[in-house]
């Protein structure tokens, strides 16, 4: 009951646009904003999280495998931004789209070809990075915060793939399945929120 609270209020606040437009961290350097801003987008955590307990329920070949696809798609997106001096805002329904998908995938425990598993995480590391990227400002050090992001990126996905094989009991691997669908609801219960908020 207490889980299903935290969702719901993280749902909320995700699908408040005052909340989720989060601006680089001030008083840090540009690397450690990179890795500390992420953690404070839902839109972005929630999803990472999702997929790094994704990639503990593959296969060592394809755990391996997001390990290095994921971070690297990470530092790609963020920098387009950069490189390509573009700005533009992301459709409010993409994050909480890949909450969902994410932890769907987490819900199902699908497990994926060791090709189409780098794929997957490649594109989910893309997209999530691009998103951060757009946060850069001309003041801050690019090279530094998408360092950051990514280096973000890897604890999270080598942290979820450790704590996910070092289950052993079902109970605790039927547990992260259930932590995989609360995500995924919080993504739907956002889309729903968006939805209602948007203008008619």
């Amino acid at each position: 009951m207490q889980f299903r609270r935290i969702v719901v209020v993280s749902a909320y606040i995700a699908a408040s646009p005052l909340l989720v437009s989060a601006h680089p961290i001030k008083g840090v350097g540009d690397f450690y904003a990179g890795m500390l801003h992420p953690l404070i987008s839902l839109d972005f955590v929630l999803p990472m999280i999702a997929l790094a307990l994704f990639a503990g329920q593959q296969q060592r070949k394809a755990a391996t495998a997001a390990v290095a696809s994921l971070p690297t798609a990470l530092v790609i997106g963020a920098a387009v931004p950069a490189v390509f001096y573009c700005s533009f805002a992301a459709p409010e329904w993409l994050g909480p789209a890949l909450m969902s998908v994410a932890g769907l995938c987490v819900a199902l425990s699908l497990r994926a070809h060791t090709m189409v598993a780098a794929a997957v995480f490649a594109i989910f590391g893309f997209i999530l990075g691009i998103s951060q990227g757009l946060e850069i400002t001309p003041a801050m050090s690019a090279s530094k915060f998408i360092l950051g992001v990514g280096c973000c990126g890897l604890l999270l996905t080598t942290y979820g793939i450790g704590f996910v094989r070092r289950l052993r009991r079902p109970w605790t691997l039927v547990a992260v399945r259930v932590a995989g669908s609360w995500v995924a609801a919080a993504g739907l219960m956002v889309l729903a929120l968006s939805g209602s908020h948007a203008p008619r």
